[in-house]
């Protein structure tokens, strides 16, 4: 009975442990636009790593075998980091997406009034536009 309580947990982690390798890229998906092909592709390799972990552990931990309560472990790791890390990391993740929308949106109203940042100001696209200008 040991045994099957000590596999239950170390499903559990691993399911905790996946839910928290794979918050990062859902970030990465919200801040960077992707294609769809490339988001499949993120999601294949990293349920095939994942996949391949858990029979890992599996067989480590059980000879290979697979129990009911190996994928209830897992499960319930995942379940329990995504009530608790995971909803205070994607307030954190949402509040960091909108302050950065909010940052694009008030330097594109700057720009837009003919003003020029920093950044923009330095580059050569900008220095021979205002050489043009000067010219005309």
């Amino acid at each position: 009975m040991m045994a099957e309580l000590e596999y239950f947990l170390a499903m559990l982690v691993y399911g905790f442990l996946a839910a928290v390798c794979y918050q990062p890229l859902l970030f990465l998906r919200a801040l960077v636009s992707h294609a769809k092909a490339v988001v499949d592709a993120e999601d294949i390799l990293f349920f095939l790593a994942a996949g391949f972990l858990f029979f890992l552990t599996a067989y480590e931990k059980n000879d290979g075998i697979l129990r009911w309560y190996a994928f209830a472990g897992a499960g319930l790791g995942l379940f329990l980091y995504m009530r608790t890390f995971g909803k205070t990391l994607g307030s954190v993740q949402k509040w960091l997406l909108q302050k950065r929308k909010k940052t694009a949106t008030i330097k594109t109203q700057f720009i837009s009034k003919g003003q020029v940042s920093v950044d923009e100001g330095s580059s050569p696209e900008h220095k021979s536009k205002r050489k043009k200008k000067q010219r005309d």
